[in-house]
């Protein structure tokens, strides 16, 4: 099963992919690698100094309490965790240094550089993938005036 990493905006929804990002094919998905190399991100963000990408994530709080019930012991603790801290809208503009971080440091990572020290980056032999993605999403970010959060589909 695969993850998406959507734009969710107050009072509106999820956010649709920007057709201008690519006019070839409007309405494609976006998001799709950011989920599978999260932790990465996450290390890298606190690396650079901004906020981790998880810290806009947003969980249905019915869906982890009903999750909570079969779990014990550590899991447990981490969905409480979750249901204490986590927020459900932010700022755009927080969104958006963190995504710019992460883009401008990826952008100058050299391909030896990114082999040696980032090979979870790497689709083919590129970071250039992993930058779409977080690319779409700022152009997300950058182009609404309501606050969001992150969520996986």
């Amino acid at each position: 099963m695969s993850t998406t990493l959507m734009v969710v905006l107050e009072g509106i929804g999820p956010a649709q992919y920007p057709a201008d990002l690519d006019p070839k094919n409007p309405g494609c998905d976006y998001g799709n690698l950011i989920p599978g190399v999260a932790r990465s991100l996450e290390t890298l963000a606190e690396q650079l100094g901004v906020t981790p990408v998880s810290s806009f994530h947003y969980a249905d709080p019915d869906m982890l309490r009903e999750t909570m019930e079969f779990l014990e012991g550590e899991r447990k603790e981490k969905i409480q965790k979750v249901l204490k801290t986590q927020k459900e809208w932010h700022d755009p503009a927080d969104g958006l240094a963190t995504i710019d971080a992460l883009i401008n440091y990826l952008q100058e990572l050299q391909p030896e550089e990114a082999r040696r020290a980032h090979p979870e980056f790497l689709f083919g032999s590129s970071v250039d993938p992993l930058l779409w993605d977080l690319r779409a999403v700022r152009s997300v970010l950058a182009s609404i005036n309501s606050r969001f959060h992150f969520e996986a589909m």
